[in-house]
């Protein structure tokens, strides 16, 4: 028997083919659990059955792992290769069940050898990789999080810390998050500000970073705002007090 499933998270799509090619009943749907998987196991009748199925995230692992140990030949097949396949087939119409029938497809006219995952250590370090990859995403929205404040907060601020490193970011920012801030902080106390547990800040960038903030347009908002919201404050006493 030739299989292929379209996978999916909660519900996969099987469709089945027979040593000549032809259909066995129309695609069925498997459940992502044990009711599901056993059916599945019926359905397919004795191993070995050559079952393709595209690596798509890490949904297909139960399967594998089910279908193996069954005693089944399971094929993951890359998903470019799966879709170049069933355009070659002219198939314009997109659904699951037409998508694991063109995975039987492919399992009957190619007879792909069965794939073999790497052993418990190296998949474990491929898991680390993927989520290194996803903690390194995260930093750089974060990292462009931080870039879009600071422009508002203090823009000539990277006039002064090039490469917006994190930490020297991060660390004279914590003390004082606003241009208004900077121009109100002695150097002196800027100056031995730690950025990496180790080096300080420095006198002459703690210098420049405050001259700079005194005659940032971020400041003057920040003092004009405060003048209006004064002036209106000082209107409503007034009218109160007439």
């Amino acid at each position: 028997m030739f299989a292929g499933i379209d996978v999916a998270s909660e519900r996969h799509v099987l469709a089945r083919l027979d040593e000549t090619g032809q259909p066995l009943g129309r695609p069925i749907a498997v459940d992502e659990d044990a009711g599901g998987y056993r059916r599945m196991l019926e359905v397919l009748g004795p191993p070995p059955a050559l079952v393709v199925m595209e690596a798509t995230g890490h949904y297909w692992k139960n399967l594998y792992a089910t279908l193996v140990a069954a005693g089944h030949d399971v094929v993951l097949l890359n998903p470019i290769v799966a879709r170049r396949f069933q355009q070659a087939q002219s198939e314009r119409t997109k659904t699951d069940a037409v998508d694991a029938a063109a995975l039987a497809r492919f399992a009957f006219e190619k007879r792909p050898a069965p794939s073999y995952i790497h052993d418990a250590a190296a998949e474990a370090f491929r898991e680390l990789v993927r989520h290194r990859d996803r903690l390194q995403q995260d930093f750089e929205d974060r990292v462009l999080q931080l870039h879009r404040l600071v422009d508002l907060g203090f823009p000539e601020f990277t006039r002064y810390v090039k490469g917006m490193h994190p930490m020297l970011v991060t660390a004279p920012l914590s003390e004082c998050p606003t241009a208004a801030a900077f121009a109100h902080t002695p150097p002196r106390r800027l100056a031995k500000v730690r950025y990496d547990g180790r080096h300080r800040v420095g006198e002459d960038l703690a210098g420049r970073l405050v001259e700079a903030a005194k005659r940032s347009a971020a400041s003057i908002t920040v003092r004009s705002m405060i003048f209006r919201s004064a002036i209106s404050a000082r209107i409503s006493t007034s009218g109160a007090a007439a």
